[in-house]
């Protein structure tokens, strides 16, 4: 025998925790899946060089991000990270798929 309004519950239980969970991520603006642009680098190579946040931040302070156009990530300083605008990250991600200008 199913209980209807439990499994209801649940779903709405489900889907308010998946909400919360990302408008917390789209406050955050050094969450995964975020741009930003690389700056204050050791290696001056990868100043303004824009990349991809692919993991969170060890308790190392470092945050992995992955260079566009490269298949390799690399573990940065939180402080070398400069976040993109929501209008920047449209942009980014535009170009990352499709090459447009």
């Amino acid at each position: 025998q199913f209980d209807v309004e439990e499994i209801l519950e649940r779903q709405r239980v489900m889907i308010a925790k998946s909400r919360q969970e990302r408008h917390s991520r789209e406050r955050n603006p050094l969450e995964v899946c975020r741009w930003v642009t690389l700056h204050s680098m050791q290696t001056a190579e990868l100043n303004d060089k824009v990349a991809e946040i692919i993991e969170r931040e060890t308790a190392a302070g470092r945050m992995g991000v992955r260079l566009r156009g490269e298949c390799k990530g690399k573990l940065v300083r939180r402080q070398c990270l400069r976040p993109f605008t929501m209008d920047q990250t449209v942009k980014v991600a535009r170009l990352g798929a499709q090459g447009e200008d």
